[in-house]
């Protein structure tokens, strides 16, 4: 496993983090087996949010915080962790997710479904348009201060968002935030217009989530096929199944599948190696529902892509923007 110091943090992380929003699982045994099944392989990153791991006894998320605190109950000085705030729980809460009161709440609660004292990495799941982003800044200062966080980073915002909230930080003398969070795959390479340029100037950590486009780069899903029933795409995504495959995005996965091909590896391996190859991506997220879907995305960390190689999908992807994450 490869190792790399997130950001200017000093946090050193495996490069492969473990996603644990469990859309396809409901049972927490098997997310606490999953969880240990990435330790097992030597992940030492973890990617969780209070609404994660939604299931019908918990329909506004919590399983996936409290399957990984049994998992890492015994190595927790090991690892690094992150959860999130910021989407609102229910429509009987007030305040909303950006909101001091909604992130001073949230985060003991996070912290007491864990078991722990504190998280490594405290994120803003989203920009809450309803709440200042000043506002939202202070608390998540307050936070840390108050030792519940070692450090915060931003989820899913625009360019001038990120640098707003760093310039409000420093203005306060306040904690500023050390990593973004964002879509990033070859169907999807608008981060890199504007915020993989302005992470690499403010010397943020960039963690890349839904390397595999929520598994259309895999091969698992077809251009011309109706998505397999039970699906992610078929079940929660049809929408965005349904515009996907596009001419340009069917030459990407063709390009990808040749690569594969060549090397007698799974596209997905293709997909997830581009990303890790981007010299401003600290930590690419993979989302297992099970143990056997760690398993698989092992592989594609044992190896690198040629020069030739990493060209021809840069040239085939270039400009693809498909919001697909």
């Amino acid at each position: 496993m490869e190792f790399c110091v997130l950001g200017d943090s000093g946090l050193r992380v495996s490069r492969l983090a473990l996603g644990m929003a469990f859309r396809g699982q409901t049972d927490e045994h098997i997310m606490e087996a999953t969880v240990r099944r990435a330790l097992d392989h030597g992940i030492t990153f973890f990617d969780s949010a209070n609404d994660y791991g939604r299931i019908p006894s918990a329909p506004y998320g919590g399983p996936s915080e409290r399957a990984l605190g049994r998992a890492i109950a015994g190595c927790r000085d090991e690892v690094v962790i992150t959860t999130k705030v910021g989407f609102e729980l229910g429509p009987d809460r007030a305040d909303p997710g950006g909101s001091r009161p909604h992130i001073m709440r949230e985060i003991d609660l996070s912290l007491r479904r864990i078991g722990t004292d504190y998280v490594d990495v405290f994120l803003v799941h989203r920009r809450d348009p309803t709440t200042a982003l000043e506002e939202t800044v202070s608390a998540m200062a307050d936070v840390v201060r108050r030792g519940k966080a070692r450090t915060w980073g931003i989820c899913n915002f625009q360019a001038w968002e990120g640098a707003t909230a760093l310039h409000h930080a420093r203005r306060l003398g306040l904690a500023a935030p050390i990593l973004m969070q964002n879509v990033y795959n070859l169907l999807d390479r608008g981060f890199e217009r504007e915020m993989l340029p302005f992470c690499r100037s403010e010397r943020l950590g960039v963690m890349a989530y839904s390397p595999l486009a929520l598994g259309l780069l895999t091969g698992f899903y077809r251009p011309g096929k109706p998505p397999p029933p039970g699906s992610l795409m078929a079940e929660e995504k049809r929408d965005v199944y349904d515009t996907t495959f596009t001419e340009h995005s069917r030459r990407v996965l063709q390009v990808v599948e040749e690569i594969a091909n060549m090397r007698a590896c799974p596209p997905g391996h293709v997909a997830l190696n581009w990303v890790l190859s981007r010299p401003e991506v600290s930590v690419a997220i993979v989302g297992c529902d099970t143990p056997e879907q760690v398993d698989a995305n092992m592989g594609a960390t044992s190896w690198r892509l040629s020069e030739t190689e990493r060209a021809e999908l840069n040239a085939v992807s270039s400009g693809h923007v498909l919001h697909v994450g």
